[in-house]
């Protein structure tokens, strides 16, 4: 497999943190990386594989009237409920 020079910025920190890392190893930088990304993506394939998406399962919920004209039927009970309360005063 060939390998093709990546440009990245990486933070101070981390950077040392990663030279200190390859010279416990005994590997370059730039091995230590590549091995630490292909570590991460193998690791993001078997928890993909693990965890299914999320599916909403959809029940009936027995309504006995037809809801696509749901706001209409709030606003008329809405009306019938203050047009009550208004004769009760």
């Amino acid at each position: 497999m060939s390998s093709v020079p990546l440009e990245l910025e990486v933070a101070s920190e981390v950077l040392e943190h990663l030279d200190e890392l390859a010279a416990g190893r005994g590997i370059s930088r730039d091995s230590l990386v590549e091995r630490a990304l292909r570590l991460g993506l193998d690791k993001t394939d078997q928890i993909r594989r693990i965890h299914r998406p999320f599916r909403q399962k959809a029940y009936d919920m027995g309504a006995k009237m037809n809801l696509d004209k749901a706001m209409a039927v709030a606003d008329d009970l809405y009306d019938q409920e203050l047009i009550r309360k208004m004769k009760e005063d």
